[in-house]
């Protein structure tokens, strides 16, 4: 098999639900968050240096829940969501357009007060600088999905659209959303959605700005289940490749858009990178929590740690693929041979 692994960064602080995107230059950016604060810092080495820590009141953690992180050139963006004081039931952004030396003041992202209290979200950014956030949003009386896009690196921030509205009622309540920029600036928003009893994934794409196509179920097979697994999945894309990995079941799968699923094994919080020659993934196993991380088509997946929660795979403009996760000791990133 083809090694995968190269070196391990570290650092002990017991931060929640980290996130990572590469800087321009090749350096590190990691978000993740504590009771009551965002933290960011970025990691050249195995020292982490605070860049951000920011006051977040109860800030929503867990389960998929937490900040988010997306870099477009010298621009980095943050989302988070709060529950107490200013920041309750709102989606937040702060940004940096010097790699992290200053930051702006929050600004909501959401234009309807309050309609965002399930904290979950997904961010993404561009080459030519597009960012958006997309989150679970209940400014009506059910669960849809809405996005903001911002074209200044998260200074400002669009009046709101709506990518889907399930005709049952509600998308699936506690799944977060997912999305990714494609060659060509489309974007495309996947999630999980609750239709006739069924919690199957979907996908929708945007090839202008809040003008959202019609959306289509990902994969074969279906779920019918009545509760929410609170396991959204995960969309990546190279050029025009965009794939997307999800939970069913005790199975996970990734999937092409009106293309065959292909199973990886059994798990939970799959997530995905791609790039120009490869297909990165990784999960869960249910069973004993061990991360795997596998390259679509080798013969069998590597194990990366025996004990972990919420990986997230990321990569960077020049081909780079890091995971990050949270282990017993704290969050670590590890950077994967390309």
């Amino acid at each position: 098999m083809t090694a995968l692994l190269a070196a391990l960064l570290c650092w002990p602080a017991q931060d929640l639900e980290p996130q990572g995107a590469f800087l321009a230059d090749g350096r590190i950016v990691v978000a993740s968050g504590q009771k009551d604060t965002v933290n960011v810092a970025v990691t050249s080495g195995p020292v982490r240096p605070k860049l951000l820590s920011l006051a977040a009141p109860r800030l929503m953690l867990g389960m998929r829940r937490g900040p988010r992180i997306a870099v477009a050139g010298e621009s980095i963006v943050v989302t988070f969501c709060g529950a107490a004081e200013k920041f309750k039931g709102d989606l937040w952004a702060v940004s940096s357009q010097d790699s992290g030396k200053t930051w702006s003041e929050p600004v909501r992202v959401n234009d309807e007060p309050g309609c965002a209290p399930e904290g979950l979200n997904g961010l993404a950014s561009d080459a030519r600088g597009n960012t958006i956030t997309v989150w679970l949003d209940h400014r009506g009386p059910n669960t849809e999905i809405w996005s903001s896009w911002s074209k200044d690196g998260g200074r400002n921030w669009s009046k709101n659209s709506r990518v889907y509205a399930s005709p049952s009622g509600n998308v699936c309540e506690c799944c977060h959303p997912s999305v990714c920029f494609d060659g060509k600036s489309n974007a495309h928003v996947v999630w999980r959605n609750s239709l006739g009893g069924d919690r199957d994934m979907y996908v929708a794409t945007s090839q202008t700005e809040g003008g959202w196509s019609k959306a289509e179920k990902l994969g074969e097979g279906t779920w019918p289940l009545n509760a929410c697994p609170m396991d959204g999945g995960a969309v990546s894309s190279y050029s025009a490749d965009v794939v997307s990995v999800w939970r069913r079941q005790k199975q996970v799968f990734a999937c092409r858009p009106a293309r065959s699923e292909t199973e990886l094994g059994e798990g939970e919080q799959p997530t995905v990178a791609v790039v120009r020659n490869a297909v990165w993934v990784a999960w869960l196993e249910r069973r004993n929590g061990r991360l795997l991380v596998e390259k679509l088509g080798e013969k069998e997946p590597k194990v990366v740690t025996e004990s972990a929660n919420d990986p997230v795979l990321f990569k960077g403009s020049a081909g780079q693929v890091a995971l990050t996760w949270q282990g017993p000791s704290g969050t670590q990133v590890l950077r994967l041979a390309n």
